[in-house]
């Protein structure tokens, strides 16, 4: 089963270079690495194409005009849609440049796929990586939002998005099936996906921790973090068509916008002083 790697990079010389060499890492090795850069105004592409070297891999550069960089969840979306549309993989991976996996991450998530045909989507735990602190072991993704397994799709609708995206594994023929256009999102573009994902198709995920978060002061979503729940109640209420819902289910969604809209409110408020 041959699996793409995408790492998406915008200006992370800093990381990218640890990021694949956790994909070398693996011990599932029928992957290709594909760094897609996101027109980073550092030394990026240079860092990560000496790193690539010994690797089935390659720099995709972006090139838009002015050294601007597109919007991170345009750029995921576009990083996809160059996979979806000229490779010949059967599974893609997702990994941010600032972020890194376990060495075991692929195997095990990939078993769980020859496992059982009809899954169409794998995530796993992840732990939290802190410039500061280091790994953060004591807390994990999981240990704040549970996995909601009874029912995946109404739970990541109703409550929470408990699939962190450096985990994220996909079908490629189920995600050309529903990935659309691209939403203009700066952080909410995977939790778009993997509502799409689990409303019409099955879901697993790995027990454990196989992947690093990393915490740091550049990220996109510690800055933006108004936008980012903006960008969530847009999801959602998209998301409500995704599958046909009951009435005591759409109270649920109806519920949890409403929390959504008071959350957006007190960040606002901070926000502004």
């Amino acid at each position: 089963m041959k699996v793409a790697v995408v790492i998406l990079c915008t200006n992370h010389s800093a990381f990218v270079a640890q990021a694949i060499r956790s994909v070398k890492s693996q011990t599932y090795t029928d992957y290709t690495i594909f760094v897609w850069d996101n027109n980073s105004k550092d030394n990026s592409v240079e860092v990560a194409e000496n790193s690539l070297i010994g690797a089935h891999g390659q720099v995709i550069r972006s090139h838009l005009p002015l050294r601007a960089s597109y919007p991170v969840g345009v750029a995921r979306w576009l990083s996809l849609r160059y996979l979806l549309e000229r490779g010949n993989y059967d599974y893609v991976a997702i990994l941010d440049a600032d972020d890194y996996w376990h060495c075991r991450k692929l195997e095990k998530q990939m078993a769980l796929f020859e496992q059982d045909k009809g899954v169409k989507l794998v995530f796993s735990d992840c732990y939290y990586f802190d410039e500061k602190r280091g790994v953060v072991r004591d807390e994990t993704f999981h240990s704040k939002y549970s996995p909601l397994m009874r029912d995946p799709f109404l739970g990541l609708l109703t409550k929470y998005n408990f699939m962190p995206c450096p985990t994220l594994v996909f079908e490629v023929a189920a995600l050309r099936s529903v990935i659309g256009p691209p939403m203009h999102y700066s952080a909410a573009e995977d939790y778009d996906w993997v509502l799409k994902m689990t409303a019409k198709y099955r879901c697993a995920y790995v027990k454990e921790p196989l992947a690093y978060y990393r915490i740091h002061r550049g990220q996109l979503t510690q800055n933006i973090s108004a936008r980012c729940t903006m960008e969530e109640i847009d999801v959602v209420k998209m998301a409500m068509h995704f599958r046909e819902l009951s009435k005591r289910e759409k109270r649920k969604v109806l519920r949890h916008l409403v929390f959504l809209y008071m959350k957006l409110l007190v960040k606002e408020i901070w926000r502004r002083g």
